[in-house]
């Protein structure tokens, strides 16, 4: 009587045991099953009836077809046959049972005189998980000569995790008037052969000091996805502080296989707030610089205002009033990296100080006193390697001019 390790077999009533044997070579194979990765599937379970002389001889009951020997949520690690003889008077010559591949392969083989209650196959052959799609052949030889066989299909064991993706607009979000000067979008989406598991699914945003978890979503669908985040929390619905936080997706499928992804964001903040004096930061030789890149005036690669811009150039154009005789050159400028591609920095960093200049005469500052200038990327006044502070440079820095002079000496200077 031969025995493989991978063939296990229950005791009812008294002890019964079976020998196994399997001489074929293992195949190990890709899982391939036909199941929406939205869904769970609910038939995880089979029952199929043999017959003989027209009346059903043997039942099998099938468990566990879609399994993981590898799952740590407490499902089953196991193929379940159980076994129930219909009819004790036929008398049984012998049995088989074969666990075969999609590429008609014997990857299992238990036989014997004795039909036992119970068979176990752990998905495992020659020490190695035998990931793949199969179905079971279980064929009873009565003493005359006949046969009796009953089958089943897509039995699946799946040790391969959730293909997932994760993927964010920003890996920086900027804190102005106690909000996000731009909602934070998220990307993700989650796929399986054997199906997504939604209720183990979720996105999940820690304190990358303390890890404790502010913000979290449970995904209605697996498939391609957008979050938005406002910067709150979920306890008190308030605006996180400045610090470094983790976003996390945790992905598993129908069989318990799991997957996590993990992405680094900051927030940081910068505030504009006092008065007009406060704006004004030295004096320097051919005029007053007002610096505008704390207020945050530009997203990457645009030239429209923002909100927080906006506030900082109602107090600007209150200044400008102060110093009515002064004419002004407006200076726009880029981060190194947000032009990289379409090489327009100089255009770009002309718009931003156009955008400048267009606000200042709806406010009532005579155009005359005006000129802009664009500089690129050039000057800039923090790291570009740094995404926390290669933002700064997204500016425009207005000069109030010390004395009554033509803008062509300025732009000879430039």
């Amino acid at each position: 009587m031969n025995i493989v390790k991978s063939f296990i077999f229950a005791v009812t009533g008294l002890f019964l045991c079976l020998a196994v044997v399997n001489a074929q070579e293992q195949i190990i194979i890709p899982a391939v099953v036909d199941i929406p990765s939205t869904t769970v599937n609910d038939s995880f379970n089979s029952i199929k009836t043999g017959t003989y002389k027209g009346n059903d001889f043997i039942k099998i009951s099938l468990k566990n077809k879609i399994f993981s020997p590898n799952n740590t949520e407490n499902l089953p690690t196991e193929l379940i046959f159980e076994i129930n003889v219909l009819d004790e008077n036929i008398k049984v010559k012998k049995w088989r049972m074969d666990l075969i591949n999609t590429r008609k392969e014997n990857v299992y083989t238990a036989y014997g005189n004795t039909i036992p209650p119970v068979i176990k196959w752990n998905g495992v052959k020659d020490g190695e998980i035998a990931e793949g799609k199969y179905k079971y052949i279980f064929t009873v030889e009565i003493w005359k000569k006949d046969k009796v066989v009953v089958e089943d299909g897509n039995i699946v064991v799946d040790v391969t995790p959730p293909l997932a993706l994760l993927k964010s607009s920003t890996d920086v979000a900027v804190v102005a008037d106690n909000k996000f000067l731009e909602d934070v979008i998220f990307s993700l989406s989650a796929s399986d052969e054997t199906g997504v598991n939604l209720n183990k699914t979720n996105l999940k945003i820690l304190n990358a000091k303390n890890n404790m978890e502010i913000k979290s979503w449970n995904l209605q669908t697996a498939s391609q996805q957008n979050i938005i985040w406002d910067g709150k929390d979920d306890v008190y619905e308030r605006l996180v502080p400045a610090g470094e936080y983790k976003l996390i997706l945790n992905t598993s499928d129908i069989a318990g296989n799991k997957s996590r992804l993990t992405r680094n964001i900051s927030v940081i903040e910068f505030n504009i707030e006092g008065n007009v004096a406060d704006i004004v930061v030295k004096e320097k030789l051919k005029g007053l610089p007002v610096d505008l890149y704390n207020s945050v005036i530009f997203k990457s690669s645009d030239a429209t205002l923002t909100g927080t811009a906006v506030k900082s150039l109602e107090l600007l154009t209150k200044l400008l009033n102060k110093y009515p005789a002064n004419k002004v050159l407006i200076e726009g400028y880029t981060d190194a990296f947000e032009c990289k591609q379409t090489k327009n920095d100089l255009e770009l960093s002309s718009k931003r100080a156009r955008a400048v200049y267009d606000f200042f005469i709806l406010n009532g500052v005579d155009p005359k006193r005006l000129q802009t200038v664009g500089y690129g990327k050039a000057k800039p006044i923090a790291s570009n390697k740094d995404i926390r502070t290669r933002i700064l440079n997204r500016r425009v820095d207005i000069i109030i001019l010390k004395i009554e002079s033509d803008f062509d000496e300025i732009n000879k200077n430039n």
